[in-house]
């Protein structure tokens, strides 16, 4: 009796539903695959890389035809081996009651502004409850490891316009292809919040379904990492660019440096605690390239290790702390390549050569990606340095002291100005040899990023493990029984090149000039909020004329890439207003007035840094400020962006 009424539910879904009528599960003509093609269709247009599996996978089609069935009382359900089915245990709605979200009015504006990602569609009855109960607006990822799985669901139910409208999308288990989609979901990510539903019924067919539900929490995870990190710091990390800006032409550039490194081997010095074990014998090596963060020259100073180059890539404050433990006679002749988002007074404090490294997610993105190297240097030193070196192009890497985790109370090498050993948040892992580690969220990911950068470089990489964290796609070597003598050397010459080549670098490079466009900035600005004051005087009945003109200044501080990176923070504060969940409102225009007033004074910063014009441009610069950024830029202050 409880199956029947759950398939009764379904059945008057569409009824419920405020975004479109659909038709879900049809009783009597399931075997018949009723909404397949609509829904394949669909899925074409919409999601072509899900496509493209289930038309790879030719078995999924015998198997769904004989694996899908139907119980007496009209229950779908999928037989497993060995005679039972997923629903043998309990009916659907044991397993997907609490999938169902609150109803108070609070919690549905949050969830119109949220998304939920599904590990294993199942037949379709988790995603089905959440159709019936989420607002319109919330998006719904799913991720089904099984394709005769997927064409169950979608046979199932019609899903066609649900796919069409963009609520729901489907995807193929793809690492790549699935981080891409979660990464559209800055919006709610950073306004709502993303729940995980892993399927439980499918859990029966087999280990997939765990190691999927792994896999999207950890993607989950480093871009939450990654989007707090930019909505917090992003201001700070690009005003570090722009006061960093003149002194990184005067520096000069790596931009010649690519694929210089051939035939030498590279050492990467982490600042873990295992880096004791392995210190004596790498003070001693010979013909390889040691490189290291500026944050644990310190350490190595003390353990007799002198190398190559340091790189820094820490914005924080935190960073003029080095300083107080750092030789500057120790680091005088060690090259520093630094990103230019770390603050202006850590870069002006070394006392070695410096070198810039245009990062990705600032000014280096747009307006150097055609004339610099940009690094996507992430968020830790050690994966920056494993790409720079496979883009000079070494043969082979060898790491050290990367431990990302730590046994005892002390999680760095001692001499390194960190310790969060004693960690609130620290998370639990198992060692290679089983025995309990911690670590944290920032660590697990970059260790997460460094194992699949490992292996997508296909560079041969060895880890002198001493216990910690074990690193993907590296050949582990003991470290307490490594010899140095097996540490190959680099071709000849090949270390000294690449020193020379960094030298030879530190050569000012001409500045890139651009037209200030403040003065125009500032006048589209100022027209459209004249229009937006006119709308919210009648807010109630202008609810489409105020969307459209926010949309229109969403596409404005979007247009110019010179600005984009510094101008983050506005354009998610105007994508959050536009996904609200709720009607706008009369408070509403003291936080738009806001937004343009930070984005006319950050305009007027970039174009008194990178144009060049003072602090205030003459009449020449507002002249020139009248000429779009590029051709085709919009201008909010036509007749038709005015409504």
């Amino acid at each position: 009796m409880l199956a029947i009424l759950w398939i009764d539910n379904r059945l008057t879904l569409a009824a419920k539903d405020e975004l479109m009528e659909h038709a879900l599960l049809d009783c009597e003509s399931l075997e018949h695959a009723p909404y397949l093609q609509g829904n394949l269709t669909a899925l074409a247009a919409a999601s072509p890389a899900v496509a493209a599996w289930l038309e790879a996978n030719p078995q999924a089609g015998p198997l769904f035809r004989e694996r899908f069935f139907l119980h007496r009382p009209g229950l779908a359900d999928w037989r497993l081996d060995g005679g039972s089915s997923l629903f043998a245990v309990a009916p659907p709605p044991v397993f997907y009651r609490d999938w169902t979200p609150a109803e108070d009015a609070s919690s549905r504006e949050q969830l119109a502004r949220s998304a939920t990602v599904v590990a294993g569609c199942g037949l379709g009855y988790g995603i089905n409850q959440l159709l019936r109960f989420l607002p319109p607006a919330h998006r719904i990822l799913v991720v089904e490891p099984r394709p005769e799985l997927l064409l169950a669901a979608l046979a199932s139910t019609d899903y066609a316009p649900f796919i069409e409208r963009g609520k729901i999308l489907f995807l193929p288990p793809v690492r790549e292809v699935v981080d891409h989609a979660l990464q559209q979901l800055d919006v709610q990510f950073l306004f709502g919040r993303i729940d995980l539903k892993g399927d439980t019924p499918s859990r029966q067919l087999g280990p997939e379904y765990a190691q999927l539900t792994i896999m999207l929490r950890e993607l989950l995870e480093g871009i939450a990492v990654e989007l707090s990190t930019m909505r917090r710091r992003q201001d700070v990390m690009v005003g570090n660019e722009l006061g960093n800006f003149q002194a990184a032409m005067e520096h000069g550039s790596i931009k010649g440096l690519a694929d210089k490194g051939r035939g030498v081997h590279a050492v990467i010095l982490g600042a873990g605690p295992s880096l004791e074990q392995t210190a004596p014998l790498l003070a001693a090596a010979k013909d390889v390239l040691l490189v290291t963060a500026l944050q644990t020259l310190p350490a190595l100073q003390r353990l007799g290790i002198r190398p190559h180059l340091c790189m820094a890539i820490d914005y924080s404050a935190g960073m003029r702390a080095v300083y107080d433990r750092l030789d500057p006679d120790y680091a005088r002749g060690i090259p520093l390549l630094y990103s230019t988002k770390i603050m202006p007074d850590v870069v002006a404090g070394y006392p070695g050569p410096r070198l810039p490294v245009w990062t990705r997610g600032g000014l280096g993105t747009y307006i150097f990606s055609d004339r610099e190297y940009v690094l996507n240097a992430g968020g830790n030193v050690s994966v920056a340095l494993f790409r720079l070196l496979t883009w000079l192009g070494v043969k082979m890497v060898t790491l050290a002291g990367q431990d990302f985790a730590w046994k005892a109370e002390q999680s760095h090498v001692t001499g390194h100005h960190a310790n969060c050993a004693a960690e609130p948040n620290r998370v639990p892992l198992k060692n290679a040899a089983g025995e309990a580690i911690w670590s944290t969220v920032s660590y697990t990911t970059a260790l997460r990023e460094l194992g699949a950068e490992i292996v997508r470089s296909g560079v041969p990489v060895v880890n002198l493990y001493g216990g910690g964290a074990v690193i993907a796609g590296a050949r582990q070597v003991d470290a307490a029984a490594w010899d140095a003598e097996a540490l190959p050397a680099s071709d000849a010459g090949s270390v000294a090149r690449v020193l020379e080549l960094l030298e030879q670098a530190r050569q000012p490079v001409a500045r890139p000039t651009y037209p200030a466009r403040s003065d125009q900035w500032s006048s589209s600005l100022r027209a459209l909020l004249k229009h937006l004051e006119k709308c919210f005087k009648k807010v109630e009945k202008e609810q489409q004329a105020i969307g459209e003109a926010v949309s229109r200044l969403r596409a404005f501080l979007r247009q110019d890439p010179l600005y984009l990176p510094y101008l983050y923070n506005e354009v998610m504060d105007v994508n959050g207003m536009l996904h609200l969940g709720r009607p706008f409102a009369p408070r509403d225009l003291p936080a738009l007035r806001q937004i343009c007033s930070r984005v006319n004074t950050k305009v007027r910063e970039m174009d008194r840094v990178v144009c060049g014009c003072g602090v205030n441009p003459g009449a020449g610069a507002r002249s020139r400020a009248m000429r779009p950024a590029t051709a085709g830029a919009a201008s909010i202050r036509s007749r038709s962006a005015l409504g």
